[in-house]
């Protein structure tokens, strides 16, 4: 029996370093029919992947019970070996004809994803029509990467729900979509470098990338940057990705090399305001990086939580929670910067000494309260204000005195407070610091005796 070349085999093999693709199960089909799902092997950027492809050119990609077989062999290879799985969705759903044993392939699928998780890493490429469980499936995945105009992710039909239900921007909208790329090729590009960014599997060691390190004790110029422009400052060579950048938008979540070191970075971007889609995406986000015992750097310029009734109804306060927990219970490194203000929940939430943080560093300019200093003046001052003291002298007098690093550091909540072009090198020195963090002895047998 021959192997059936088909447009989807070339496009499998597209996803990795050319030449080193290898099949798994080529000869499995259904009668005389292809099966809808491609699956195999090789090597991204030089780091052994595996991936399924749901290829539409094959019975419109529809899933029974070979593909499945198929797919679970592929993770437990992928499991065995340490190795990241890729799955490419484009299917038109189930075959029908096979009842229960169509619906089993799915639960095959969900029942995968899921073990795996948290064990290697998940990235889902949505090629085109990814419905109903197979939805289901993607969601389970580490990152979701949508192709505008191209990727439709949704369990109810458009038919019955609207046509804007399953767009590429509304799985952005909703935070699903990890990445909106604007063509195939532009996606398959995102998912190899994302790939590369991330550990093989949850024990891996970090690999040398001495090669492409950049300056340690490169002085940076970040006076009043934030967000995107403080991580081109601070990162190896400015060079990071970032994900979910049309949800939550007052936060930044990236994966980024500083000093060589893989870390996971959370910035504070806009003003900072902690809203439901801020605290869910930097929750993840930090549970992703904690379960592959990757650092994370938090830089904070907070204002603290937004008020309205939208965000109440969220809920907000399980969503707080949800942040709040994830921070605490993450065991790997834990880097927090306070680049400027860090009013209320923006200094709990955002990495706190309280939550478990390693090591807090300020720049001078940081301000710190429960409030604002305007807002504290204003609610704890309000006879100095009557007397017809001026309202800007009491706040000058507050922030140098109350809200300042100094104060925080004073309380033990900053460890150091550090000139803007010192902060790169001191990040570094503290990823250093902390890289064998949790791989230390945790107990002993007895005491060395003294002679």
């Amino acid at each position: 029996m021959e192997k059936m070349e088909t447009t989807g085999r070339d496009k499998i093999a597209g996803l990795f370093d050319e030449g080193t693709f290898v099949e798994l199960g080529a000869y499995v089909r259904r009668d005389e029919d292809l099966d809808g799902v491609l699956c195999g092997y090789g090597a991204m950027e030089g780091k052994l992947v595996y991936a399924f492809w749901q290829d539409n050119g094959r019975k419109l990609g529809a899933m029974d019970a070979y593909g499945a077989k198929k797919i679970g062999r592929l993770y437990e290879l992928a499991i065995s070996n340490g190795a990241p799985v890729v799955g490419v969705f484009d299917s038109a759903g189930a075959v029908i004809y096979d009842g229960t044993e169509a619906m089993s392939a799915y639960g095959t699928l969900l029942s995968c994803a899921a073990r795996a998780s948290g064990v290697i890493p998940q990235i889902a490429l949505i090629w085109g029509t990814c419905a109903g469980m197979a939805a289901a499936a993607a969601a389970l995945f580490d990152f979701a990467v949508t192709i505008r105009d191209k990727s439709a992710l949704y369990v109810g039909s458009p038919f019955l729900i609207g046509d804007k239900t399953g767009t590429s921007e509304a799985a952005a909208a909703i935070g699903l979509g990890a990445k909106e790329c604007a063509t195939g090729e532009e996606a398959i590009a995102f998912v190899r470098k994302l790939a590369d960014f991330l550990p093989s599997h949850n024990a891996d060691t970090y690999p040398d990338f001495s090669e492409e390190q950049d300056d340690v004790n490169r002085p940076v110029s970040i006076d009043g940057l934030r967000g995107a422009q403080l991580l081109d400052a601070l990162c190896d060579n400015g060079k990071y990705l970032s994900l979910y950048d049309s949800y939550g938008t007052d936060v930044l979540t990236a994966f980024a090399r500083i000093g060589g070191e893989r870390v996971a970075v959370v910035a504070c971007a806009n003003e900072g305001k902690i809203t439901p889609q801020v605290a869910r995406k930097t929750a993840r986000f930090v549970g992703f990086a904690d379960s592959y015992s990757i650092p994370v750097l938090t830089l904070v310029d907070s204002v603290g939580t937004v008020a309205d009734e939208k965000a109440e109804a969220a809920p907000f306060a399980s969503e707080l929670g949800k942040m709040a927990r994830a921070y605490a219970e993450a065991s790997t490194p834990k880097i927090t910067v306070y680049t400027g203000r860090a009013y209320g929940a923006g200094f709990v939430l955002y990495g706190s000494r309280t939550l478990g943080a390693d090591l807090l560093l300020a720049l001078p300019g940081a301000t710190f309260g429960v409030l604002s200093p305007e807002a504290s003046v204003a609610f704890a001052m309000q006879d100095e204000l009557n007397a017809g003291k001026s309202r800007e002298e009491l706040i000058r007098v507050w922030t140098e005195t109350r809200a300042d690093a100094a104060s925080a550091a004073a309380h033990g909540d900053v460890d150091d407070i550090l000139q803007p072009e010192q902060l790169r090198q001191r990040i570094c020195a503290g990823l250093y610091m902390l890289s064998d963090k949790g791989r230390a002895a945790a107990g002993k047998k007895h005491g060395n005796m003294p002679l």
